[in-house]
This record gives structure tokens, C-alpha cells and sequence, in this order.
């Protein structure tokens, strides 16, 4: 009897354990580093689009430009806010892998957030659980440790990431705008009126160059002509001796000046060849005078297309990159969005638009990088 009872006891607690682990099963967390992964693609993406645009602004924009004092003024406010969205994404990740405890993920997300918001803050305006963003004043940690659900908690940092979304995409849609400009002003850089300049002297000195091949060809085939016609007039003085040779004349006299004429005859086509009575020296060095002023102004030209062509492709990148950024922000919201969901109804995260959208990113970077160590070559 009292196995009976032990048999029953151990079967009882089989079917607790299973349907303990049946239920921790279906509350598993989602797997949240891809949205932790993207967040960081996305901070390296507006961290370099900053770079990129206030580089730019520096060298193409007035100095008195709104979107460049904006930028200068702002960007880094920008920045930090993605940073901290990138902790916020790491404390994420942590609290998921040590997800045995949910209240005690609620607090440590609680305290993720007046991290974030302290970040986020304004100069002189930031505090503990708060953050300012376009005029607007957050308070969030509180909230969400009030919380019982990581669900909740999540959903309460909705409006936060959100309103990050709205400040920074419109941030860079206003670079997009300037960096049109910007794009311009690199085209009309590389057509500036010092190599108007140095197109026009190229022109003048190949015009000069071909005048100079022109005269000397005339001279030459005026020449040649001159050549061949004694050379012509030569061989019909040769012919009648040879005849005369052949009809039996050999006489010493006709002999000699038989030899005589050949010889000059060979002579004189040698001269030919040499262009012998025409100063061919003199156009020689008019040529080479001519094209020691025309090489350097050529390769300058030339250095000159292969700069412009690495600029050009290096600012639609540079543009690619903030459309990048602007796109996956803009993704962040929406992943973020379905974070929450995906807590509530226990599945897997779907984040393959924000994931392919920070890859984007990484690969224009390194195209940019690329093109810059071109650049310096």
C-alpha cells in the first residue's frame, strides 16, 4: 500500500514536471539580439551619416547654412540618442537570456530606460528616468517598473523609441535634401574655371602640335617628290647606258659612267630616306617642346576625371548611406512594435526588414571606405 502512494507521489511529480516545462515553453521569450545587432548597424549609420554631412557642409555649404548649424548644433544630441537605444537593446537582450525572473526583468528594464533617458537628455536639461527630444519631456522608468509584464514594459517604451524614430528620420531627410546641394557644388568643383582654363591651353597647344605635323608632312611630300623625280630621271639615263651595254658597247668610258650613275642613283634614294636638304631637326624640337607642355596639362586632366568620377561616386554613397540610416530608424519603430506583440503572444520575433536595412548600411559604409582609400592611392 504504501508503494502504491510512493508510485503515485513520483508520477504525480513527472506529470508536474512536464507540465512545468510545457509551461515555461510557452512563455519563452523571443530572441531579441537581432533587433540588438540592427540597433548598433543603426547607430554606426546616423554616428558616420554625421560625420559625412558635417564634412561635407564644412567644405561645399555657406557657413551661415541652416542645415549646417542645425547639424552642427544637434547631431550629437542624435547620436547619443541612438547610443542609448543601443544599450536599451543590449539591457534587452540580457534580460531575455536571464529570463527566470519577471519581475526582477521589469525593474532591470525599468533601470535600462532612465539610462536611456538620461542619455537622451538636452544639455542642461537631462535627469534620472527623463530625456527631452523636439520640446517634448518623457519620464518612463517609473512606469515601467510599475509594470508586471515584460510585455507592458515594452510597450510603455513605445512613445520613447518612437519619438527618437521621428526626430532623427527628419533629421536626415533634411541632410538628404542638403546633400543634394552638396552634390552640385563636388560636380562643379571638378569643372572649375581653372580647368576651363586648362582645357582651353590643351586645345591651343594640340591645335599648334597639328600644325606643325601638318607643315612638316607638306614639307616632307614636297621633298619626297623632288627625290623622286631626279631619282626618276636618273634611272632613265642608267636605262639607256644598260641598253647600250646590252647592244655591245663596252667601251671603258661607258662602264665608268655607267658605275658612276648607279652609285649616285643609290645615293639619292638613301637621301630620300633621310629627308637630306629639309631641316627635319627643327620640327623634332617643335614637336618635343610642344608636347612637354601638353603631357602635364593631359595628366591633370586626367587625375583630374579620375578624382571627379571617386567624388561623384563617393557623395551617392554618402547619400545612399543617410537614405540607409532613414530607412532602418524609420524600421526600428515598426520592430520595436512587433517586439511588444511578439512578448505578448510568446513567438518568435520577426525582424527581417530591420536586419536586411542595418546590413544596408554596413555594406554602403564599407563601399565608402573603399572609394576614400581610392582617394588617397
Amino acid at each position: 500500500m504504501k508503494s502504491q502512494v510512493i508510485r503515485k507521489q513520483v508520477w504525480q511529480c513527472k506529470v508536474l514536471t512536464i507540465l512545468i516545462g510545457l509551461f515555461l515553453t510557452s512563455c519563452q521569450l523571443p530572441d531579441v539580439s537581432s533587433f540588438a545587432n540592427a540597433a548598433g548597424e543603426v547607430h554606426k549609420g546616423v554616428d558616420q551619416s554625421g560625420v559625412i554631412f558635417y564634412q561635407a557642409a564644412i567644405e561645399y555649404l555657406d557657413e551661415d547654412s541652416p542645415d549646417r548649424e542645425k547639424l552642427k548644433k544637434g547631431w550629437q544630441e542624435r547620436r547619443k540618442a541612438t547610443e542609448a537605444l543601443v544599450m536599451y537593446s543590449g539591457s534587452l537582450v540580457s534580460i531575455v537570456d536571464a529570463s527566470t525572473n519577471v519581475s526582477q526583468n521589469v525593474k532591470s528594464l525599468g533601470d535600462a530606460i532612465d539610462d536611456f533617458g538620461s542619455l537622451m537628455g538636452e544639455v542642461g536639461l537631462a535627469g534620472k528616468a527623463a530625456f527631452r527630444v523636439g520640446g517634448e519631456f518623457y519620464k518612463f522608468g517609473a512606469k515601467i517598473v510599475a509594470h508586471e509584464k515584460l510585455f507592458d514594459a515594452v510597450s510603455a517604451a513605445q512613445p520613447m523609441v518612437a519619438k527618437v524614430s521621428k526626430v532623427i528620420s527628419d533629421d536626415l531627410g533634411s541632410m538628404q535634401v542638403s546633400m543634394q546641394r552638396v552634390k552640385r557644388s563636388v560636380e562643379s568643383k571638378f569643372y572649375s574655371s581653372e580647368i576651363k582654363l586648362q582645357e582651353s591651353r590643351l586645345l591651343a597647344l594640340e591645335s599648334q602640335l597639328n600644325d606643325v605635323y601638318q607643315v612638316m608632312r607638306i614639307k616632307t611630300s614636297v621633298k619626297r617628290k623632288e627625290y623622286t623625280t631626279r631619282i626618276a630621271s636618273q634611272q632613265l639615263i642608267i636605262n639607256g647606258l644598260q641598253a647600250k651595254v646590252g647592244g655591245g658597247d663596252s667601251s671603258k668610258e661607258t662602264a665608268d659612267q655607267l658605275s658612276k650613275l648607279e652609285d649616285g642613283l643609290a645615293q639619292l634614294k638613301l637621301d630620300m630616306l633621310g629627308m637630306k636638304g629639309l631641316d627635319l631637326a627643327v620640327y623634332h624640337t617643335k614637336i618635343t617642346s610642344l608636347n612637354s607642355l601638353i603631357s602635364p596639362i593631359k595628366d591633370s586632366l586626367k587625375k583630374n576625371a579620375e578624382l571627379k568620377k571617386l567624388a561623384i561616386e563617393k557623395i551617392y554613397s554618402q547619400i545612399e548611406l543617410i537614405e540607409r540610416t532613414k530607412t532602418a530608424i524609420e524600421q526600428i519603430k515598426v520592430t520595436h512594435m512587433e517586439l511588444a506583440k511578439s512578448l505578448k503572444e510568446s513567438r518568435a520575433l520577426t525582424a527581417g526588414n530591420l536586419v536586411f536595412a542595418a546590413q544596408e548600411i554596413n555594406r554602403t559604409i564599407d563601399n565608402i571606405e573603399r572609394i576614400k582609400s581610392k582617394e588617397n592611392e
